[in-house]
C-alpha cells in the first residue's frame, strides 16, 4: 500500500510540476506576423493585434472648371476649350497607428475642340488650413479626348477622416496652342 501511495503522490506531484512549468512558458500577446504590434515571444494570441486596413471613399461633389480661350487671335477665342473635372477621395485608416487620413484630389481634363490642345494651367487648392499650388506644364490632349492626370494634390484630413470642403481655382487663364 505504501508503494501505491508513493506512486500516487509522485504522479500528483509530477502533474503539478508539469502544469507549473508549461503555464510558466506561455506568453500572451499578438501572434499575427502582419500586425503592427506582433510579439515574436507570444505563443498565445490575446486579441490585441492591430492590422492596418484602409478605406477609400469618394467625398464631396465633383468640381468642374471650364476654361475658355482668351486669346483674341485664336480660332477658338471666347469658347470653352477644356473642362477640368476634379474629384475628391478620402483615404482613412482603421487605427491612428496605421497612418494619417488624407484627402486626395484627382483631375481629368476633357478637350472640347477638334484639334490637339496644349496648355499649362496653374491651379490653387485650399483646404481650410492652407493653400497648395499645382503647376502643369504643356499638357497635350488629343482632339475631343479626355486625359486622366490622376492625383494632383493630397492633404491631411481632419481627425474624423473628413475632407471638409476643399476648394480649387484656376489662378490665371492659360495660353492655348492647337495642332
Amino acid at each position: 500500500m505504501k508503494k501505491s501511495h508513493f506512486n500516487l503522490l509522485c504522479l500528483i506531484f509530477g502533474f503539478i510540476l508539469f502544469s507549473i512549468i508549461t503555464q510558466g512558458c506561455k506568453q500572451s500577446g499578438c501572434t499575427d506576423k502582419n500586425a503592427l504590434n506582433y510579439n515574436i515571444a507570444a505563443n498565445e494570441d490575446d486579441g490585441t493585434c492591430i492590422t492596418c486596413k484602409t478605406t477609400s471613399t469618394s467625398t464631396g461633389s465633383p468640381r468642374v472648371i471650364e476654361i475658355q480661350d482668351d486669346n483674341g487671335s485664336s480660332a477658338y477665342y471666347g469658347q470653352f476649350v477644356v473642362i477640368c473635372n476634379f474629384t475628391e477621395t478620402s483615404l482613412s485608416f482603421n487605427s491612428p497607428k496605421c497612418g494619417n487620413s488624407t484627402c486626395n484630389m484627382y483631375l481629368k481634363i476633357q478637350n472640347l475642340v477638334p484639334k490637339t490642345v496644349v496648355f499649362s494651367p496653374v491651379f490653387e487648392f485650399f483646404n481650410g488650413s492652407g493653400f497648395a499650388d499645382s503647376v502643369f506644364n504643356n499638357i497635350s490632349i488629343p482632339p475631343n479626348a479626355t486625359l486622366n492626370i490622376g492625383l494632383v494634390t493630397s492633404f491631411q484630413s481632419t481627425g474624423s477622416g473628413n475632407c471638409g470642403t476643399p476648394d480649387v481655382s484656376l489662378l490665371s487663364n492659360p495660353n492655348f496652342s492647337y495642332h
